[in-house]
C-alpha cells in the first residue's frame, strides 16, 4: 500500500505511576502485528527511565485516494 492512513479502532492506557514536572518523558511504540486491514501496536511510556504507563492500540488501515492535479 503506497498511500494509506490509519484510523484508531481502540486505544487503552494503563497508568502505573505518576510523571512529574521536569522529568524526561519517552514513548516507545512497537508494532505488534500488521495485517491487510488492521494493525496492532504496544507502547511503553517512561519518565526518567521508569515505566509509568503502558498502552495498546488497534488501527484500521485505509487507502487514501490520490488528489487530482
Amino acid at each position: 500500500m503506497e498511500r494509506c492512513s490509519a484510523l484508531t479502532v481502540s486505544l487503552s492506557v494503563d497508568f502505573l505511576s505518576v510523571g512529574r514536572i521536569g522529568q524526561w518523558l519517552e514513548v516507545r511504540a512497537v508494532p505488534a502485528k500488521l495485517g491487510r486491514t488492521l494493525a496492532f501496536a504496544d507502547a511503553r511510556i517512561e519518565a526518567d527511565g521508569e515505566m509509568i504507563a503502558k498502552a495498546a492500540a488497534t488501527f484500521r488501515i485505509v487507502e487514501v485516494a490520490a488528489k487530482a492535479a
